[in-house]
């Protein structure tokens, strides 16, 4: 609703003075996103000269009502919204009592109590069936997505905010028509729409920069960030919230200099930069709890629960999963429930506290469900068969993994199908460019066509006139046969543009080919030290599933004292040591082998072989090739290092029970590690199986080797299990 259209339009004695008013209401309208607090005074002061009959009371109660909402003022917003209703009714204004319901609606929504908010603009829509506002609609259209996407369903708020977004661009309301372009690029990424996300965003922060709509701007920088992360651009991710830190601190923008602190925070914990994640973290979380912003406190303490985490600080973990659950669960912001259940779970495994740690995973599977999320689908079956196998429940934990396999496979399938539509279309464009190419060329060739008719037609005409226009028959068909030949070249040229614009289309879709197979392989890839991810594992491993016979050796091989190395040399050594450690593996084991940086400062190597025996032999080779290398940290002296290991084996065709034989080698390597340090355990069993592997998960120290379960280790004394 335009705040110039009021009463006293059709009352006032004066055409000046009806425009001086609109002037100053949009005055205000402007400067009430940019600079609120100066609107708020500006208003105040307004309604202080009016008398109560004045028909500007209607709508700068309005305006006060929305800059006390936009200054998070909700007590101050509440009893100027009940005013404004009251007086609305008593002026008979549909328009103003739509309105009241819906910042009432607004109000209600910032309390969660979406069931109150939904009624207020169904009132509001009924109101207005009578005396329709087309802007007005639009708004309510707009607040009904927003309410649809707290309720988690995605698809009615994109149809809501798409509708609401063309009534605005009709009404030429540039500022709503951003503010639904931001909502568009936040329901299409919570659909797994990245690129799609990251346009619709993109151009709300453009409206946001000709609005000099400060605020918006970061409020678009903090959610362009987060698009960008999940196009895994972590340093685009990071510029881009640095930004976005940087405008709200120009600003003095409190609220989102926390949002932008944690969100950074959150980057580098992508990137297992643990200090600076906590460093910023830390400093977001107690900016946030000066400024009560609830929402933001839950998410900075699961940022700093993920470092306790890491840490290896169960307590600490529980306590702050559990306070950023409530807080989440207190203001319904359902996104922010993912990451404290899935560190409560780790918190109950750690403790064995196995139905609690399934309880976990059940309520994240069932809210990903809800929100058509299958990343958190595909993570919370991924705790289920955690639990599941702890609970020596086999059956139930393969049930879990295939289907999180399947769902991983359908996330994989439908990322490459994005990324070749986004190539189909540019492929498209191109051709759309040549064919429009080729039309233009068949115009000028059709068109010298027509020329050569005329001039075919005036030279028959001349022909019965040869004595008495001889001369300008020879000028005629002079300048026929130099439009000829020049049409001639011309059109050689364009031929010859032609298949030069073909070959440049075909050399671009090369490239683009070339392109697409890099950032497959980047995504494959450990950044720092060239070794394959976990993500490769989970793409190909099924692929070799029945490859050959004998047997996969499983290794987990973890650097000693690492934490040590980076907090006496810093993270750029303990950088160093990661990356000679992977060259240094690439000497013991074969190019075929799978070499695997794990997580940190564990590698996990695979190798098929024929031969049990071979894996202490490798095991062994390892353990001496790195603690007898001088490691090059860029001191004056080498640093030694030294590492622990853990293995154990599986039958090629059983290869899908991998999760579970890699499990069992993290216990043999935190035998290893536990019981001395620089050595290596493992468990090899003859016929390795479902059972066999739940078993020894158990009670690892079941090794028998009448049971065909064999028993390896470098060290002399005692394992220690537990």
């Amino acid at each position: 609703m335009a705040l110039s259209e009021h009463p006293a339009a059709s009352n006032s004695n004066s055409n000046s003075n009806d425009d001086s008013m609109v002037r100053d209401l949009a005055s205000l309208e402007r400067i009430k996103h940019s600079q609120p607090s100066e609107a708020l005074l500006q208003t105040q002061q307004w309604l202080e000269q009016l008398t109560n009959d004045d028909p500007l009371q209607l709508p700068l109660t309005l305006q006060l009502a929305e800059i006390h909402y936009l200054l998070d003022n909700l007590d101050q917003a509440n009893v100027m919204v009940q005013h404004l209703w009251e007086m609305a009714q008593r002026a008979h204004s549909i328009t103003y009592q739509a309105s009241a319901l819906k910042l009432k609606s607004m109000l209600a929504r910032s309390r969660a109590e979406y069931a109150s908010a939904r009624q207020y603009l169904l009132e509001a829509k009924q109101l207005l069936a009578a005396q329709p506002d087309t802007g007005l609609q639009a708004e309510l259209l707009y607040e009904n997505a927003i309410l649809d996407f707290f309720e988690g369903h995605i698809e009615r708020a994109l149809q809501h905010v798409q509708q609401a977004g063309q009534a605005f661009t009709q009404a030429e309301n540039l500022r709503m028509q951003g503010k639904a372009e931001n909502i568009v690029g936040i329901l299409l990424g919570t659909q797994g729409r990245y690129e799609e996300s990251l346009q619709a965003m993109l151009s709300a922060l453009d409206i946001a920069q000709k609005l000099s709509d400060g605020n918006t701007q970061t409020a678009l920088l903090n959610n362009i960030a987060v698009t960008l992360q999940k196009l895994d651009d972590s340093q685009g991710a990071i510029r881009t919230y640095q930004q976005a830190l940087a405008l709200a601190q120009k600003m003095g923008d409190k609220q989102s200099e926390a949002l932008a602190l944690v969100n950074l925070g959150s980057s580098h914990l992508s990137l297992e930069q643990w200090q600076i994640a906590q460093d910023y973290s830390t400093q977001g979380l107690r900016l946030a709890r000066e400024l009560n912003a609830r929402v933001t406190i839950a998410r900075a303490l699961n940022n700093l629960a993920q470092v306790a985490r890491q840490q290896n600080q169960p307590r600490q973990v529980s306590a702050l999963a559990e306070e950023a659950l409530e807080i989440a669960e207190q203001t319904g912001d359902t996104s922010a429930l993912a990451g404290p259940l899935n560190q409560l779970f780790w918190v109950h495994m750690q403790t064995r506290s196995y139905q609690a740690a399934l309880a976990m995973a059940d309520r994240l599977y069932h809210l990903a469900i809800q929100h058509s999320d299958e990343e958190n689908q595909a993570d919370a079956l991924a705790m289920r068969t955690q639990a599941y196998t702890a609970m020596q429940q086999p059956q139930l934990a393969l049930t879990a993994l295939q289907e999180q396999m399947s769902i991983q496979q359908r996330l994989s399938e439908q990322q490459n199908n994005r990324q070749l539509a986004a190539m189909r279309s540019r492929f498209e464009a191109a051709q759309k460019d040549l064919e429009i190419t080729k039309l233009t060329q068949q115009q000028k060739l059709q068109a010298v066509e027509l020329e050569k008719a005329k001039l075919e037609l005036q030279s028959r005409q001349a022909q019965r006139n040869v004595m008495m226009l001889a001369m300008l028959a020879a000028f005629l068909l002079f300048f026929m046969l130099y439009r000829r030949w020049n049409q001639t070249r011309l059109t050689r040229h364009l031929v010859a543009e032609v298949a030069k614009r073909t070959e440049d289309l075909k050399r671009k879709n090369l490239e683009l080919k070339s392109a697409y197979e890099i950032v497959e392989q980047r995504s494959l890839t450990d950044e720092l030290t060239g070794l394959r991810n976990r993500r490769y594992l989970l793409k190909h491993l099924p692929q070799n599933s029945s490859a050959a016979s004998g047997h996969w050796l499983f290794f987990l091989m973890d650097i000693d004292h690492f934490k040590q190395i980076n907090d006496t040399f810093g993270h750029a050594a303990g950088d160093l040591v990661l990356v000679q450690m992977a060259e240094l593996l690439g000497t013991v084991f074969r190019k075929t082998d799978y070499l695997i940086r794990w997580g940190g400062e564990e590698f996990l190597i695979m190798v098929q072989s024929q031969s049990l025996s071979s894996a202490a032999d490798y095991a062994q080779r390892l353990r001496n090739l790195v603690a007898s290398f001088n490691f090059n940290i860029g001191q004056a002296e080498p640093l030694k290092v030294t590492c622990s290991i853990g293995f154990t084996n599986l039958l090629t065709q059983n290869v899908q029970l991998w999760s579970q034989a890699i499990e069992l080698a993290d216990k043999c390597l935190y035998s290893a590690k536990h019981s001395s340090r620089n050595a290596w355990v493992g468990l090899l069993m003859h016929s390795p199986c479902a059972a066999t592997l739940t078993k020894l998960l158990s009670n690892p120290e079941l090794s028998n080797e009448q049971q065909g379960v064999m028993l390896a280790s470098s060290v002399s004394n005692k394992l220690l299990w537990h």
